[in-house]
């Protein structure tokens, strides 16, 4: 072989190399994480009833960690109205800042002050008792044992008989690694607190339960607007064809119109 062959080889190679790291790159810094090869959901996955006339009653105790603020509008907004029409006492707890959005090179304390109103504002509609703020970094949450040790202060205090969870063992094939690490910490933290009687997986490839939620559909959108920061114009049509695409296929398993789907385990 010619020497100028070679190094146009080598050339080649090394051009290849720079930039299979360069997209390897990006994809660590950017936050989504896509699975090639997804975790198939249980086979079978029978339907299991988490004692929902328990958990639709007044005065049940039930607590929702999410990753980010719009979360909990953007998943479970139909399944809240519900369980806030019924007379539950509802908390949340938020475990990043969501300094970062759709924006990540925005003004960050102005976006953290932003977004976490608009959480306030829209678990308020929904009658939430409570919002706790971890003020985690957005986009760049850390499964640590600190962040399980604090989850399961919070769970301690407020004694939940639900705790509901972004899925971690069974997600979306495209998700935000906050969504499963929270996920991960918040399952871990709730069996270190020793709260609850059903541990709820939203965002979940699994479900063996679902709530109909067609009679609350308008009023999912009414709350998920309130995070206008976030979604508005083409962006919140995009994001209402995903929701209802999910709640369509969640609904297969109530044979209504929509619904919202859950993995539900029982803690004891």
């Amino acid at each position: 072989m010619i020497p100028g062959t070679v190094r146009r080889q080598r050339v080649v190679f090394a051009v290849l190399v720079t930039l299979l790291t360069a997209v390897w790159g990006f994809y660590q810094w950017q936050p989504l994480r896509f699975d090639l090869i997804p975790r198939d959901p249980p086979r079978p996955n029978p339907w299991v009833d988490p004692n929902s006339k328990r958990l639709f009653r007044s005065g049940t105790r039930i607590t929702l960690i999410t990753a980010h603020p719009d979360d909990s509008e953007f998943y479970v907004a139909g399944l809240l109205t519900r369980l806030s029409a019924s007379g539950a006492r509802l908390s949340l707890i938020v475990v990043t800042d969501g300094d970062k959005g759709y924006y990540p090179f925005g003004d960050a304390a102005s976006l953290r002050r932003t977004r976490q109103q608009e959480q306030t504002e829209a678990a308020k509609a929904w009658n939430a008792q409570e919002v706790v703020y971890l003020g985690h970094p957005d986009g760049r949450l850390k499964e640590s044992p600190a962040l399980v040790a604090r989850l399961a202060q919070e769970l301690k205090r407020l004694n939940p008989e639900y705790v509901m969870v972004l899925d971690a063992r069974y997600p979306p094939r495209l998700t935000h690694q906050d969504h499963r690490r929270a996920g991960r910490a918040a399952g871990e933290a709730t069996r270190q607190a020793g709260v609850g009687r059903w541990l709820l997986h939203f965002s979940t490839t699994a479900p063996n339960f679902a709530v109909d939620v067609t009679g609350q559909w308008e009023r999912r959108w009414e709350l998920l607007r309130i995070h206008k920061s976030q979604f508005y114009g083409q962006r919140l049509r995009q994001v209402q064809k995903i929701i209802t695409g999910n709640a369509l296929r969640d609904a297969r398993l109530t044979r209504t119109r929509y619904a919202e789907g859950l993995r539900c385990v029982r803690l004891r």
